[in-house]
């Protein structure tokens, strides 16, 4: 130990002469846990003008007899402990010595939360552990009871998720895969390279304070990685499935999308500075009216051109901020399976697919106060004139869609059964048609057209089994617009323009890996009939619910 560590420790200790001893006694310990009562010697804070605290440094025991005991001795303390309902945290075998002399005897040292035994009751259950330590002719060893805390160290939790922004703000789109909205791109830290989407917010009750992210099953246990056997997370003890929001090839998506939407602004930049230097003949010219017009030109393209150089630095502290909080897996945790059942097909008396798993939220990742529940964010990819033309073709039909203001979709209520098969929107040609919008890790935010009539899936091995099951079929609005998905789109929720639930993408079908048609398992029976069955009580998140 340095003489400059312990003079600056005596110093700081002379400035502090107001803590009390039960504060003072583990003074030199990283969290300077508070004394609650201790056999041994009396220990007296020293007083007047010269006294100081010395720095104590917890040791190790090995050599002493209470090591050869403890395998029978150790798991009789917690049982004692729990006797007598002390709210111990943790159990220890330690030596304390000062700074730079040797260390005092053994101490079992117990952690209890902080305000929940008196130094009475520690009294007396420091004397039922000594006869503990009597029975296995133990002495010369104290009892120590200070507050502590058991915390599971994971490494840390990294960054919460980004709030929302308006459409104007120049990080819009490319700050939307970090955010709560549904279409999260999510793969687990086990197999990063096979990503998927989050569907929906769950809550296990309306009083619980567990919330759930609805996925695909095969997203975050791939059936080439993991068995398909049920997948349960019961207790804390148990290792955690963690999963991530974007795994590995999603996040440098990210960062790319940032660095490609800095260039496009570049570009602009350039093409702006040029047509001022046109423009500046112009305002110089002879003719008035040109000035006047050339002038008012000047001004607007000054202006464009101050708004594409502010967006290219906003843009570059948002790639600064997206790499240095979220480039380390540990920094994108987003929380662990909690459950998952094995991948079934024709299942339940509909036939349809099981294939779906729930991730425990780690609370921290949201801004409560700032969650918008269940919302799809419609981006920018889509202009607000023909997303509403897509929702709204026929205009003698009636319709409550209203393209939100903040492009964010709230998602209530589930289309059941009979209006699956009966929609009662009408298209551009007057025919029955169910549109439906989602939000994928691959494809983004794309508008498709239901089928009420259920499709037939086989899929076949290589070991010449085949397995059939039922599918709601999905297809691509119009040829203009491209697959209504692709592969990592598997766990996205699917909703019509009510923000009503549809189904839980599952896959697709095509010749090659373009996508003909998309494949989903409806909701109402994947809710009802199935998640219910584990989680009785879960419902949908909205935000005029209780808070976790």
């Amino acid at each position: 130990m340095s003489p400059d560590f312990l003079t600056t420790c005596i110093i700081r200790a002379k400035q502090d002469s107001t803590i009390s001893p039960s504060a003072s006694y583990y003074f030199g310990l990283p969290s300077k846990p508070i004394l609650v009562y201790r056999t041994g010697t009396p220990w007296k804070r020293p007083t007047g003008p010269e006294a100081y605290r010395i720095p104590k440094e917890a040791r190790p025991v090995f050599d002493h007899p209470i090591a050869d005991a403890w395998d029978e001795l150790g798991p009789q303390v917690p049982d004692y402990l729990d006797s007598v309902k002390v709210m111990w945290t943790t159990i220890d075998i330690v030596r304390f010595a000062e700074v730079e002399k040797d260390p005092g005897p053994p101490v079992l040292w117990i952690g209890v939360k902080p305000g929940s035994l008196s130094r009475k009751d520690a009294e007396v259950a420091a004397i039922g552990c000594e006869g503990l330590l009597k029975k296995f002719e133990i002495t010369n060893i104290e009892v120590a009871f200070r507050e502590s805390l058991f915390t599971r160290l994971a490494g840390p939790k990294g960054p919460q998720l980004l709030k929302y922004v308006s459409s104007l703000h120049a990080t819009a789109d490319v700050r939307s895969p970090l955010t709560p909205a549904l279409g999260l791109r999510i793969a687990a830290q086990a197999t990063p390279y096979a990503e998927g989407t989050g569907a929906l917010y769950i809550r296990e009750s309306s009083n619980s304070k567990r919330v759930f992210i609805l996925t695909a099953r095969h997203v975050v246990l791939p059936p080439n990685a993991w068995p398909n056997k049920l997948y349960t997370h019961k207790n804390v003890s148990q290792p955690r499935h963690n999963v991530l929001l974007l795994g590995s090839k999603a996040f440098q998506d990210v960062l790319e999308s940032i660095m490609v939407r800095i260039g496009q602004h570049a570009i602009m930049v350039s093409h702006y500075n040029n047509q001022l230097r046109e423009l500046a003949t112009g305002v110089a010219g002879d003719d008035e009216d040109d000035v006047i017009q050339a002038n008012r030109e000047r001004t607007k393209v000054e202006s464009l051109l101050q708004e594409a150089k502010a967006a290219i630095d906003t843009l570059n502290e948002f790639h600064t901020e997206v790499t240095k909080y979220w480039s380390a897996e540990s920094q994108r945790a987003l929380g662990h399976i909690a459950y998952s059942p094995p991948i079934s097909v024709g299942t339940g008396t509909k036939c349809f697919t099981e294939d779906w798993a729930l991730i425990e939220l780690d609370g921290e990742k949201i801004d409560w106060k700032a969650f918008k529940g269940n919302v799809i964010d419609l981006g920018t990819k889509i202009s607000v004139h023909d997303f509403i033309l897509k929702m709204y073709p026929n205009l003698t039909a009636a319709t409550s869609f209203k393209y939100p203001s903040n492009r964010l979709l709230p998602l209530q209520g589930v289309v059941k059964d009979n209006e699956l098969r009966h929609p009662t929107i009408l298209d551009a040609n007057g025919e029955p048609c169910l549109f439906v919008i989602k939000n994928g890790a691959s494809t983004g935010v794309t508008t498709g057209r239901a089928t009420g009539i259920m499709s037939f899936v086989r899929e076949y091995f290589p070991n010449g089994n085949h397995e059939t099951s039922k599918e709601l079929a999905i297809y691509p609005y119009g040829y203009k617009d491209g697959a209504f998905s692709a592969p990592g789109d598997s766990g996205s929720i699917i909703a019509d323009p009510m923000g009503r639930i549809v189904g839980l993408l599952t896959g697709g079908s095509g010749q090659t890996d373009s996508t003909d048609v998309t494949y989903a398992t409806p909701f109402y029976w994947l809710l009802d009939e199935r998640i219910k069955m584990q989680f009785p009580n879960s419902c949908l998140y909205y935000t005029s619910a209780k808070s976790p």
